[in-house]
This record gives C-alpha cells, sequence and structure tokens, in this order.
C-alpha cells in the first residue's frame, strides 16, 4: 500500500525492520521484513549520509571515547558483548555515579564539537520532517507476527504495520 510520509519516519522504519532478530518466524514475516528494509533503504541512506557528513572529527573522537565508557561499565554476557535490554544499556550495579561523572568530564572536553554537531544534526531533523517520501508500506496480519519479538517490536508492528 503506497502512503506519504516524512523522510525521518522512513528512516525509522528502515532502523526498525533492519534491527529485528534474524531466523524467527514464517515466510510471511519474512517477507515482511524484506519489504521492510528494502522500501525503506532509500530514506535511510540519504538521511544517515546527510548526519555523517555533519560530523567532524572532533565529534567522531567524542563518539569513539563515549563507546568506551560505555563498554567499559556496560552489562556485558558471558563472551563480553554488551547486553541490551529493550535496546539501552545497563550499567554493572553500583557504578552509575561514576559513569556520570566520567560522562560529564567527557562532554566538558568535546562541548564545542557536540554544540556543532546538535545545530547541524537539529537542521537535518528539521529539513527530514518536513521532506516527504511515497513508499509501499509491508503490512502484515496478526496471525504472522512470530512469537519471541520484543514487547516493544511487537508495538511498533501493531502501531505501524499491522493490517486491520
Amino acid at each position: 500500500m503506497k502512503n506519504t510520509i516524512n523522510k525521518w519516519e522512513a528512516k525509522e522504519h528502515y532502523e526498525f525492520f533492519y534491527s529485528l532478530p534474524k531466523g524467527i518466524g514464517n515466510k510471511a514475516f519474512l517477507l515482511f521484513k524484506f519489504d521492510g528494509v528494502e522500501n525503506f533503504k532509500n530514506s535511510y541512506t540519504v538521511i544517515s549520509n546527510m548526519i555523517k557528513s555533519v560530523e567532524t572529527e572532533a565529534y567522531q573522537e567524542f563518539e569513539k571515547e563515549r563507546f568506551e565508557i560505555i563498554r567499559k561499565y556496560a552489562v556485558k554476557d558471558e563472551f563480553g558483548r554488551i547486553v541490551p535490554t529493550d535496546g539501552e544499556v545497563e550499567i554493572v550495579d553500583g557504578k552509575m555515579e561514576e559513569v556520570k561523572i566520567v560522562m560529564a568530564t567527557l562532554n566538558e572536553k568535546y562541548k564545542d564539537a557536540i554544540l556543532e554537531y546538535d545545530t547541524n544534526f537539529n537542521e537535518i531533523w528539521e529539513v527530514a520532517h518536513k521532506e516527504e517520501v511515497e513508499v509501499d508500506i509491508p503490512m502484515i496480519s496478526f496471525d504472522d507476527v512470530p512469537e519471541g519479538l520484543s514487547e516493544t517490536e511487537m508495538n511498533y508492528i501493531f502501531k505501524y504495520f499491522l493490517k486491520r
């Protein structure tokens, strides 16, 4: 079904479809997931390239250091991989205050780069919310939504893609 949506929404839909777990669901769900990735890929690529173009070297350094802090303090599985909980990173018990202090120091160090990036990002966000794109919105029946998705994933499908 063709619909007109703004480019930012198309980008968010792409990210949702791309993040869905692999290896679950029937053929209808796999086709739904494939169509979702394909139908929203162009908008995602355009917006992502615009965002990357405003990342200065200093901002990229900030992001690298920020990720290292997250990696250091995040809850990890037995293989040392960060364990996200509903898309969020959980911090090791008793370390949150330390993380806040370290992050505040990092933010102060890169405050000019962060401000410049935020200003440019906000301009991209505004443009992407105003510009529209016509896309085929994949739809799925309730019976084809597999078990094993998180509540957040199911709610997203129910809100945007469920055949009614």
